[in-house]
């Protein structure tokens, strides 16, 4: 999901969302990001595939974090240590 900053999504607001990208991974964008401000959220959801390095942590997040992933082919033992996986029905 790209957006210039986080969104605060209410459940009549996904009629209206849109989803790009696709490639390039990189979760470390996300984590700095927490590392400043996580304070400010109860949790992050990151909807992946997979398809990424590991995320190597210079800290401990104190917000949640939530993975969902398509399918389990994606499910990485490193995302377990980090937060709840969550894998859609196949």
């Amino acid at each position: 999901l790209k957006t210039e900053k986080p969104q605060r999504l209410k459940k009549s607001d996904l009629q209206n969302f849109t989803v790009i990208g696709r490639g390039g991974t990189s979760f470390d964008c996300i984590f700095e990001y927490l590392k400043s401000n996580g304070k400010n959220y109860d949790g992050v959801i990151i909807f992946t595939d997979g398809g990424a390095p590991e995320v190597k942590l210079n800290f401990k997040p104190k917000t949640k974090v939530c993975w969902v992933l398509y399918n389990s082919d994606g499910l990485q033992h490193w995302m377990k240590k980090i937060g709840l996986c969550s894998v859609m029905s196949e």
